[in-house]
């Protein structure tokens, strides 16, 4: 017996978050800034942008810092999805 594939994935919102971030505060916020904010290394923030993120790659301080900048809950910055 072989055991059954997840078909489930979780897609993360960050770009939207972004922009509805923008449109609250009124002004456009760059990658860079998000960076200098958070404290996050920009290759990771431009990742999360790009969705390129592997749950399991995910680092606690990393995703509790993106939460916070956001004000979000996790299901605000993930969805999840059935493929």
């Amino acid at each position: 017996m072989t055991a059954k594939k997840n078909n489930k994935r979780f897609v993360c919102r960050f770009h939207q978050l972004l922009l509805n971030k923008q449109a609250k505060e009124g002004k456009s916020i760059s990658l860079g800034e998000v960076s200098r904010t958070t404290g996050i290394s920009y290759p990771t923030i431009a990742r999360w942008n790009n969705t390129e993120i592997r749950m399991s790659s995910i680092e606690a301080d990393t995703l509790l810092t993106l939460l916070e900048y956001f004000d979000c809950k996790f299901e605000d910055l993930f969805i999840r999805e059935h493929e």
